[in-house]
């Protein structure tokens, strides 16, 4: 299975069967490349389950954002995407865990994408997940406890926020 990231949760509804065009418009936000940034690919990650891909999440979302924050993300089957291009795409100076999992589905036209965000909404299999500041705090206090060397690639802002939490008790999830 794949995790997608630069997700809104709300604009992938689960369960749903049907939408409209305006479900479409909103989701392909998401997924639309941003070519004025040089965009060539849409970024997953490649994850063996729903744990997996949280700790993904978490780990992107530790050392590559300058602070805590909500996180949504997309779980896709490999099937809704195992006919479309896909680029192993290793990112310098990211956490090897993140670099070893990252592809790239590559070379899509804008008319791609849209029928890529309409094949996806109508996947059942999809899961949509957020994980709200809170539960991103409280995972990453976790995850430093059982892996210290982490907190050494936190940025300042994330160091700031979680000291205070640190003597709060522990959360088992």
């Amino acid at each position: 299975m794949w995790l997608l990231r630069r997700v809104k949760a709300e604009r992938w509804p689960e369960g749903q069967g049907k939408y409209t065009q305006e479900d479409v418009a909103a989701a392909y936000e998401d997924l639309r490349l941003r070519r004025e940034n040089d965009e060539t690919g849409i970024s997953v990650y490649k994850v063996a389950d729903e744990k997996e891909a949280e700790n993904v999440a978490l780990l992107y979302a530790m050392t590559l954002r300058r602070r805590p924050q909500k996180f949504d993300y997309i779980l896709i089957p490999d099937t809704a995407i195992a006919d479309l291009p896909m680029r192993k795409e290793t990112e310098e100076g990211h956490h090897p865990s993140l670099s070893d999992r990252h592809y790239e589905i590559d070379g899509l036209t804008d008319k791609e994408v849209e029928q890529l965000t309409t094949r996806l909404l109508g996947c059942e299999e999809r899961r949509t997940f957020h994980l709200d500041r809170r539960r991103v705090e409280s995972l990453a206090l976790n995850q430093i406890d059982a892996e210290p060397q982490l907190a050494d690639e936190l940025s300042p802002e994330w160091l700031k926020t979680l000291e205070p939490r640190r003597s709060e008790p522990k959360s088992d999830s």
